[in-house]
């Protein structure tokens, strides 16, 4: 194949490769989106656990406290099956950054090979033609 030639299958893989970086990089932007949110509902949960409230307290009388905490743990329930299935597709997507940096890799080999193989044939040419 001739150098022209790799050098555009070679500008098409990094493209690729570029890409599939790009959608690593959204992934991992939305995992720790939902780390951040499940620490943040931690610390409010947290917060309401340890804070004093007299026995007379309107909220705490009617459950609000109650339903309060069962909310939390259905958000974080929630967080967590979304998180675990950015995880699986971030592992997911890593295999395909693997992927296209290996093309891209092996079309860089073959490139530099096209390289020297031509540069060869012009020096035998070279030597040939003098000779």
């Amino acid at each position: 194949m001739t150098s022209e030639k790799l050098s555009g299958l070679a500008r098409l893989t990094d493209a690729a490769f570029l890409s599939e970086q790009g959608k690593l990089a959204k992934l991992s932007r939305k995992e720790a989106e939902l780390r951040a949110q499940l620490a943040h509902l931690l610390e409010d949960r947290a917060m309401t656990a340890h804070a004093d409230r007299p026995l007379g307290d309107a909220a705490l009388a009617a459950g609000a406290d109650i339903r309060w905490h069962q909310w939390i743990a259905v958000r974080q329930t929630r967080l967590n099956a979304e998180l675990l299935q950015i995880m699986e597709l971030k592992r997911l997507q890593l295999r395909n950054v693997r992927k296209a940096h290996g093309r891209a890799q092996a079309l860089e080999q073959l490139t530099l090979r096209a390289q020297a193989d031509a540069r060869r044939k012009k020096a035998a040419r070279q030597d040939r033609d003098i000779g």
